[in-house]
């Protein structure tokens, strides 16, 4: 868990990291050429390339699963020793873990501490008209707070201080925050910032993400007084206020470069053209950015289309001897069992196909002593679940029952595992030694691929234990019913002849074999 939840951090901040760069190189080129009510939406980027990263990455249909899996002694070859190099009872990866849920929760209560102190620097809000209260301190506002229903909140002295046009701007600047979402995006961007604290870009984007809210709602302002340019300004210097940002609000505060606030009051008003034009802009970047970092993550495995695997449970009597076969088949596929010679009498053999969509038999073919039986209720009776008796030609009694499954889960397992050569020049000088493989089992149990995970010594036995693995047959790892491509660890150990049982002893992984055998010079 400590692991995965390490690597979509990693991820994330990674997205996060690009596209903040993005943003922060695009946001004056696109203020420039379409306005400053283009770019806020330009930062929407920045959430959809975290929502991005948490969304299921894109699938490959040939791509193997990741598992692990102890094998059991393979015939022939010993289970090597646990070599220390490979083996690790130290993680750092819950510490790291640790660390940053600790800085998470730091950062939480920072912003939460912030938020909490203006909200109680306010003090009782005393309503003036629908989303506008009056606060009981002068020097709280104007600001706009509350997530889901926005409040526009003014300073005390609000009539006082400003004149009735002044008001009226002051009054549309913070609409134009509430109507936006601009609080949402500071909420959002505090989150961000809680849980990526460790990026120090993002921390620098978020008062940038405030200077394009408030320059925003100044281009709204103008669009709506356009005759009221000097006004603004002097009402900009007016009320600003020494406080730094809120995690979730808009203030109107000095911490924005103020100088550039008015110097872009000057601009002339892009047209609506090319304001509907730069917003197409913006949120054609933010789809493609985040669609990039989607498409950008590594590519999960599609599921699998290999056949379903069934597990048919048979009870077969025949005279005084009795079995209980266990058979893996799949479906539509054929699969036959016999006993004795079906040719001189006493003998039968049986072919069936079973159907995984319709859990039915759909084929039942017995010959006994050579002959088909044909009877159209011995499909049906065993499909029930029934007994079926037949007698052969000596008198025997033949009873037959089927009962069929979905196997369970089930790890790699050796089916066909000769013990590779012995490499001449070891064996000439008397060396052993050990090696472990990593082997890709594909659903057809080859090895599809092979890695020298560790050697020792070095380079003696890898192409000898390489070659021989390549021949192995394995059965393959099972989930849900179906085979699965899969990863496994090989363990394999060279004794010379007359070496000690102490120079090879088995690895610990999963139980050890209580009587290995040894590969042999």
């Amino acid at each position: 868990m400590s692991a995965e939840l390490l690597a979509l951090l990693r991820d994330s901040s990674l997205a996060i990291t690009l596209v903040l760069l993005a943003v922060l190189a695009l946001r004056r080129p696109i203020r420039s050429a379409f306005g400053a009510g283009c770019v806020p939406l330009l930062w929407a980027l920045v959430p959809l390339a975290q929502l991005a990263v948490l969304l299921p990455a894109p699938r490959t249909s040939h791509t193997a699963n990741w598992i692990t899996v102890p094998l059991e002694t393979m015939p022939g070859a010993v289970v090597a020793e646990a070599m220390p190099a490979l083996v690790q009872n130290w993680s750092w990866q819950p510490w790291l873990l640790a660390i940053w849920l600790a800085g998470a929760l730091a950062m939480t209560l920072h912003l939460c501490l912030l938020q909490r102190r203006f909200l109680r620097s306010l003090g009782p809000l005393t309503p003036l008209s629908p989303g506008v209260f009056i606060a009981a301190h002068a020097a709280a506002g104007p600001a706009v707070i509350g997530l889901w229903r926005p409040r526009i909140v003014l300073p005390a002295d609000f009539h006082q201080r400003f004149t009735p046009q002044q008001q009226i701007l002051i009054l549309s600047h913070e609409r134009s925050h509430a109507r936006r979402g601009d609080v949402i995006a500071q909420a959002i961007a505090s989150v961000l910032r809680c849980i990526h604290w460790f990026n120090p870009l993002l921390h620098v984007a978020v008062p940038r993400l405030r200077h394009d809210h408030e320059l925003a709602s100044d281009a709204d302002v103008l669009r709506q007084y356009p005759d009221s340019r000097r006004r603004y300004a002097a009402t900009l210097l007016d009320a600003q206020l020494a406080v730094p940002g809120l995690p979730a609000g808009c203030l109107w505060q000095s911490s924005h470069p103020l100088k550039e606030r008015i110097m872009l009051l000057k601009n002339v008003q892009p047209s609506r053209l090319r304001r509907h034009s730069g917003l197409a802009l913006a949120l054609a970047l933010a789809c493609g950015g985040s669609f990039a970092v989607w498409a950008g993550q590594p590519t999960q495995p599609a599921a699998s289309t290999a056949p379903t695997l069934y597990l048919v449970n048979m009870e077969v009597a025949l005279g005084d001897s009795v079995s209980t076969p266990e058979l893996i088949v799949t479906a539509g596929k054929p699969f036959s069992i016999g006993i004795g010679n079906n040719t001189d009498g006493g003998g039968w053999r049986g072919e069936f196909v079973y159907d995984g969509d319709t859990g039915q038999l759909t084929r039942a073919d017995i010959e006994v002593d050579g002959t088909l039986e044909v009877d159209s209720t011995l499909l049906d009776a065993l499909n029930a679940g029934h007994t079926v008796q037949l007698t052969t030609t000596g008198g025997e009694e033949l009873s037959l029952r089927i009962a069929v499954s979905v196997p369970p889960d089930s790890d790699i397992r050796q089916v066909d595992t000769p013990a590779p050569a012995y490499p001449a020049q070891a064996a000439a000088q008397d060396q052993g030694g050990r090696i472990l493989l990593k082997v890709k089992v594909d659903e057809l149990g080859r090895a599809a691929d092979i890695e020298v995970e560790a050697s020792e010594p070095a380079g003696v036995f890898d192409a000898a234990a390489v070659s021989a693995v390549q021949d192995w047959r394995f059965r393959p790892a099972i989930r849900d019913g179906k085979p699965i491509e899969s990863w496994v660890r090989v363990p394999i150990c060279f004794a010379p002849d007359g070496a000690s049982e102490e120079s090879c002893e088995v690895a610990q992984f999963g139980n050890p074999p209580e009587s290995p055998a040894t590969s042999g010079s």
